[in-house]
């Protein structure tokens, strides 16, 4: 587990300014991976994975279920993803590096470091 609890600040993601990972979506990132907020772009990723057999009988999640149910443009679900006052929805996401061949421990000691230099 990367650490017992994340505190961070939620805000909208509504606007085309906020749009790909900028400083202000990006919760940590490492050579290889990015932490990062949900945005309305990744809508139909969650639609996908709700459906996915697999990921229904192995996860057992609440937002899934909902957007199973509901779909992912639903207003509840989007704003479940996107503006939760009471969860953190982040997405982990491969940086686009091919000729990077560093170790995955390396990544996550990034990570947590990155994690914990963030903490409030």
């Amino acid at each position: 587990m990367l650490c017992k609890r994340l505190i961070f600040p939620r805000r909208s993601l509504a606007s085309p300014a906020d749009a790909g990972d900028q400083p202000s979506t990006v919760l940590a990132s490492s050579g290889r991976l990015t932490l990062r907020l949900p945005q309305r772009e990744d809508l139909e990723r969650f639609g996908q994975w709700a459906v996915d057999p697999l990921l229904t009988q192995m996860i057992g999640s609440d937002l899934l279920y909902r957007c199973r149910h509901l779909g992912a443009e639903h207003p509840d679900v989007t704003a479940a993803i996107l503006n939760s006052a009471t969860s953190l929805t982040a997405l982990v996401a491969a940086r686009d590096r091919p000729d990077d061949r560093r170790d995955l421990r390396q990544d996550r000691r990034e990570l947590r470091r990155d994690v914990r230099d963030r903490r409030p």
